[in-house]
């Protein structure tokens, strides 16, 4: 099967007034959301709130790299101004999402990150700009700021998502709070920060043991100290991640990128880094197959042991104003979000297997525009949920993967082709380009009884040392294809899941078939090609090709041709 790129689509969230007013900041990178999400909160009468979904334990065909839109929802646009939804979290079997209208924030929840009702108007929200939100103290915490020039952080608890309580905050702080962390027994933090009226920078990072009463938090507050940007948990530690003004430790002159642990969230000890790992500050943090990653403003950052951190060197469209706003993990690898990047000014979605390789492509994306944002995502049960807004003053809302093809999609924006009804047979999958069996079938487990054969011919090219070697296209005299029904003119070259034999043999017979598309050893495409190689392709592209192959998984003989169907 011959490997073309998929039609991605840029996508993504917007900036809120308080998100754009930190990116003004010099001293601490841009404030984004904070990833959480949430179910319908519940009323006293409501039956026990069922437990939120666990992240899959084996990895989901298209989980990361495909995406889809929950579009047609009302609750994502107001007649009175633009919408953003800013974060989400998993909350008491479903999701929690904050953001912005023009009144001030607002809130949502959803069952399944497919369905949407934004809750009633908060009083609390008033004049409000919300940014962050995560399950913590009572329930719920969220932070952000005023909507106003004042720039006056705030914090607002919640037991059920529905009615919340501004909490009591240190005075004299200005920006907003971009970030809220629950660390268990180390307590709750809050991060950000915002503009002195003299135009420095000064950092926020405030600590509760309830969510309802914040302290701040030594040595972490004043102007020129150092700023926290995201922290977690890891190992039986908490971790925090920011930037440290210039000291004499600075190669470059200016702030430089740092890690903190803590056993007690009192007491922090900076972690060592690896020289060049950057000056921009993490804005969260992810554990998955490869250990403990932090994403955020400059790129990427993989901890390595014995206490020390390492830059991702090959990040795609990396560089110090790519900004990555947030970032999952889970059996099936790491999954980010980005604002926007140096090279490119729209969103984009990235995927590693590793979190040391990274590929940025967004094939599933509905068409879009520039404007778009993504400002935080969220694993909820076998899919991700990305939140952001649409570039024309809606609420954006992205899930990965989008799902099966129950029945036939009308045509997205941008004149892409409409995904086939169910049930679908081979020659339909012939019939659709690489590009769209990616886009309309990556989640379809597939039953055929096919005719396999041999046109005599070759895949054509040189092989190389290109791993894994079975989901490559490489020369050889003996290529399988299989067909609807033997002796027609188009058929399809296919891939073969180890330890099935490579060559399908013998040939010209019925055999019965499990196969799919976007096999999940697909993001671990590796070629050994350099950009200086005539034949080189990108990793994101090498890795795209693999996503797109037909994949037999099962094979077993079969008597005869299928039954006719009815």
């Amino acid at each position: 099967m011959s490997v073309r790129r998929g039609s991605g689509v840029r996508g993504g969230a917007a900036l809120i007034l308080a998100f754009g007013q930190l990116l003004a900041a010099c001293a601490a990178p841009p404030a984004s959301p904070s990833a959480s999400v949430g179910a319908a909160p519940t009323s006293p009468n409501s039956p026990p709130a069922t437990p939120a979904p666990a992240a899959t334990a084996s990895p989901v065909p298209g989980l990361g790299t495909l995406w889809g839109s929950v579009a047609g929802n009302a609750s994502f646009r107001d007649r009175f101004g633009p919408v953003v939804m800013s974060a989400l979290v998993p909350f008491e079997g479903g999701l929690v999402a904050v953001g912005q209208a023009a009144a001030g924030g607002i809130a949502w929840s959803s069952p399944d990150g497919l369905t949407w009702s934004r809750l009633p108007d908060e009083p609390a929200f008033a004049g409000a700009s919300l940014i962050a939100v995560a399950a913590a103290g009572p329930g719920l915490v969220a932070g952000g700021g005023s909507i106003s020039a004042a720039q006056t952080p705030g914090l607002w608890w919640s037991t059920d998502g529905r009615t919340w309580t501004r909490a009591s905050i240190p005075t004299g702080r200005v920006g907003a709070i971009d970030r809220i962390v629950d660390l268990g027994s180390a307590g709750i933090l809050a991060l950000g920060g915002g503009n002195n009226p003299d135009g420095g920078y000064q950092p926020m990072a405030l600590r509760s043991l309830d969510g309802r009463a914040w302290t701040e938090l030594a040595g972490f507050n004043a102007p020129g100290d150092p700023a926290m940007g995201a922290a977690t948990t890891y190992g039986g530690r908490a971790i925090a991640g920011g930037v440290v003004p210039p000291d004499t430790s600075s190669t470059t002159g200016g702030p430089s990128t740092a890690f903190w642990e803590s056993t007690d969230g009192l007491t922090w000890t900076r972690m060592a880094a690896a020289d060049g790992i950057g000056s921009e500050s993490p804005r969260a943090f992810a554990a998955g197959p490869g250990g403990l990653v932090a994403v955020g403003q400059g790129g990427a950052w993989r901890f390595v042991g014995d206490a020390r951190w390492a830059a991702v060197s090959d990040l795609p469209g990396g560089g110090p104003n790519a900004y990555l706003a947030g970032v999952v993990g889970g059996a099936f690898g790491y999954a980010a979000v980005e604002v926007f990047g140096s090279d490119h000014p729209v969103t984009r979605t990235l995927a590693s297997a590793d979190g040391a390789i990274w590929t940025s492509d967004t094939a599933g994306l509905p068409t879009g525009g520039e404007r778009e944002l993504l400002s935080d995502l969220a694993t909820f049960g076998d899919r991700l949920v990305a939140v952001g807004s649409d570039g024309s003053h809606g609420a954006l809302v992205l899930v990965s993967p989008p799902g099966p093809p129950a029945q036939a999609s009308p045509p997205p924006s941008g004149g892409v082709a409409a995904c086939p009804a169910a049930p679908i047979d081979l020659a339909t999958i012939i019939e659709l380009t690489p590009a769209d069996r990616l886009r309309c079938l990556a989640r379809t487990e597939f039953h055929l009884r096919v005719w396999v054969t041999n046109l005599g011919e070759g895949l054509g090219g040189t092989c190389v040392a290109n791993t894994p070697a079975w989901l490559f296209e490489c020369a050889r005299g003996t290529a399988p294809r299989i067909q609807p029904v033997p002796g027609q003119a188009y058929s399809m070259t296919v891939r073969l899941h180890p330890p099935l034999p490579g060559d399908l043999l013998p040939f010209d017979r019925w055999i019965d078939i499990v196969a799919r598309v976007d096999d999940p050893a697909a993001t671990t495409c590796r070629s050994p090609l350099g950009p200086a190689d005539a034949d080189y392709r990108p990793p994101a592209e090498v890795v795209l090709g693999c996503r797109e192959e037909f994949v037999i998984t099962r094979v077993t003989p079969a008597s005869g041709p299928p039954s006719p169907t009815p």
